[in-house]
């Protein structure tokens, strides 16, 4: 449920709506990161990275890689927090995601169309998701989005 709050730019509700989510599941990583999304969206940072600081816990991290996170925020705010996370992004997707919250936009399209080409299944995210906005106005996103099939 906060995941459509999230994507409908209902920030307030997704966010109160994760915090219940982890009430009721308070071990579950992913409570956590959609948490941190939100936050993020929100440019509420500092509570951003704790969320995610306490998924990575709960995912069995390294504590000096927790650390680690919070401290290339601590000396290059979030701007340094997101080059951590893409330093060590797992899938083209994620990375993507980084890449186009840091404005290297060519390297996110790279991204993108290695997810479409393997036709990963979170690509459905990419009509509502707000995390893609600084995408949106790219000839090359809207080009994505048709060859996906999504409505106008």
């Amino acid at each position: 449920m906060g995941s459509n709050y999230h994507g409908a730019r209902q920030y307030d509700q997704a966010i109160a709506q994760y915090l219940r989510t982890i009430e009721l599941e308070p071990n579950d990583p992913r409570g956590y990161e959609f948490l941190g999304g939100a936050y993020a969206t929100l440019g509420l940072y500092d509570e951003a990275v704790r969320a995610r600081q306490k998924e990575m816990t709960l995912l069995g991290a390294k504590p000096e890689d927790v650390a680690a996170m919070g401290e290339a925020y601590r000396s290059s705010g979030f701007p340094g927090y997101l080059r951590w996370r893409l330093e060590r992004a797992k899938h083209p997707y994620d990375a993507a995601a980084i890449e186009a919250q840091l404005g290297l936009k060519d390297e996110a399209f790279a991204n993108l169309e290695k997810c479409y080409r393997e036709h990963w299944w979170a690509m459905v995210q990419l009509k509502n998701n707000p995390k893609w906005d600084p995408l949106r106005s790219d000839p090359r996103f809207q080009d994505l989005l048709r060859r996906m099939n999504f409505p106008p």
